[in-house]
């Protein structure tokens, strides 16, 4: 049975934001990353056509790929404090007084 302090779970969901907030931040930041490859690509395509070989293209869908990846991995985080939070919120808590002459709030 764990102990959860009321008192205490506005902070805990604040820095779970907090979290989140930073995470969605580099996520939007390895977007601009991917994002300013595949305009790289697409520029050299605009400019030379198709059927003309781009020398960095191998390099930009590798470095695209990577990207792709920590996005992935970034998402799979966030998706996991997202349900941390709303498990915090949704689950039922009953106060319970203790021997030691305390109240605390207990998952029912």
């Amino acid at each position: 049975m764990s102990f959860i302090g009321l008192d205490n779970l506005p902070s805990e969901l604040q820095h779970i934001y907090e979290e989140l907030s930073t995470k969605e931040r580099l996520f939007l930041k390895y977007k601009r990353e991917k994002d300013a490859r595949e305009t790289q690509i697409f520029r050299h395509i605009r400019q030379h056509g198709g059927h003309t070989a781009n020398p960095f293209e191998e390099k930009y869908n590798k470095q695209i790929e990577e990207i792709f990846a920590k996005m992935e991995q970034i998402q799979e985080e966030k998706c996991i404090l997202a349900d941390k939070a709303k498990e915090l919120v949704t689950t039922p808590r009953c106060s319970v007084f203790h021997a030691d002459g305390f109240h605390r709030w207990t998952d029912i």
